[in-house]
C-alpha cells in the first residue's frame, strides 16, 4: 500500500505556529465586565430591546471605567427618550378611555401603567442628570458614541385608533407599544444635538461619530424634554407637585448655559421655554 511521504516536524510546527498566530485576536470582553456590558447594550439597542439596553448602561455606571462617561450620557438620553413615549401611550389611552363605551376601565388601567413607567424613567434621568452636572460641570460639550436609535418619528397609526377609543388585538397593541418608546428615543437624541424633530438631521450627524454636541444645545434638548415630562405630576394624573417642581427645576437649571449662549436663535428658545417654566412653577400649589 502507497503510503503519503512524512512531513517533517518542523514543518509541522511552523503550520500550527501560523494558524495560532493568524486566529490570534483581542481577547473577547469578560462577562460582568463594565466592557462586556457596554458590548451588551449596543447588542440589545440593535436588537431594539431598549429596557435591557437601559439595564447594561445602569451596570456600567456601577463603577469607575472606560466606558462609564459615554455609557451615562446614552443612558440619560435614552431614559428621557423613554419617559416621553410613555407619556405619549399614556395620553393616547387616556383619550380613547372617554370615548370608548366597552373598553373604557381597560383603556385607563393603561392609560396609569405608561403613566407610572413614565415616572420611572423621568426619575432615573432626574439622577443621572445630578450626576452630569456634578461630574462634568466643566465640560464645553458631550460626545455621543451611541449608535443612531431604531424607530420612525412618525407616530403609529395604531395610536391614533386607541385614541378614538378602540383597543386593537394584543400582538398590534404591543407593537405599537414598542414603536411609541423607540419614538421617543428617537425624538429625544434628535432633541439633544440641537435638531429639534428633524431626525434625518440627526441620522446624519451620526454617520460621523463620536457625535459632539456642545453643553449649552445637548442641556437646552434635556431641558424640552423634562417640561413635557413633567406633565405627568398634573393633578389629573399622579397628582405630585413635589415631583412636578423638581422636574421643572431641573429643566431651569439645564436652560441657563443656552440662555448665557452667544447662539442669538439658541438663547431666543432658551428664554421662550424658560418663560414656559416659570409658568408652570406659578401653577404649583403653595407651600410645594
Amino acid at each position: 500500500m502507497l503510503r503519503p511521504p512524512a512531513v517533517p516536524l518542523l514543518s509541522c510546527l511552523a503550520a500550527v505556529l501560523c494558524l495560532t498566530s493568524c486566529s490570534t485576536g483581542p481577547a473577547p470582553a469578560k462577562p460582568g465586565t463594565p466592557e462586556w456590558y457596554w458590548m451588551a447594550a449596543n447588542e440589545q439597542a440593535a436588537a431594539g430591546d431598549l429596557v435591557k439596553t437601559q439595564e447594561h448602561l445602569e451596570k456600567v455606571g456601577l463603577s469607575d471605567n472606560p466606558f462609564k462617561a459615554r455609557a451615562a450620557i446614552w443612558h440619560l438620553v435614552m431614559s428621557g427618550g423613554m419617559a416621553l413615549g410613555y407619556k405619549d401611550l399614556a395620553q393616547a389611552y387616556e383619550d380613547g378611555s372617554t370615548l370608548s363605551k366597552t373598553q373604557s376601565g381597560d383603556l385607563r388601567r393603561r392609560a396609569n401603567d405608561c403613566v407610572r413607567l413614565s415616572k420611572q424613567y423621568c426619575m432615573v434621568l432626574a439622577e443621572e442628570l445630578g450626576r452630569l452636572h456634578k461630574e462634568s460641570a466643566d465640560a464645553a460639550e458631550f460626545a455621543l458614541e451611541f449608535t443612531f436609535p431604531q424607530g420612525s418619528a412618525v407616530e403609529d397609526t395604531t395610536l391614533g385608533r386607541i385614541r378614538k377609543g378602540t383597543l386593537p388585538p394584543a400582538e398590534e397593541l404591543a407593537k405599537a407599544e414598542r414603536s411609541a418608546i423607540k419614538r421617543g428615543v428617537l425624538l429625544a437624541t434628535a432633541s439633544v444635538v440641537g435638531a429639534g424633530d428633524d431626525t434625518a438631521k440627526t441620522y446624519t450627524l451620526f454617520q460621523t461619530k463620536p457625535v459632539k454636541v456642545p453643553r449649552a444645545v445637548f442641556l437646552y434638548g434635556i431641558a424640552d424634554g423634562l417640561v413635557e415630562e413633567s406633565k405627568i405630576f398634573d393633578r389629573k394624573r399622579l397628582n405630585e407637585p413635589d415631583k412636578k417642581k423638581l422636574v421643572l427645576q431641573l429643566a431651569s437649571d439645564c436652560l441657563k448655559p443656552a440662555s448665557q449662549s452667544d447662539d442669538a436663535a439658541l438663547k431666543k428658545k432658551a428664554k421662550a421655554l424658560g418663560e414656559k417654566v416659570a409658568k408652570e412653577q406659578k401653577s404649583l400649589p403653595k407651600g410645594v
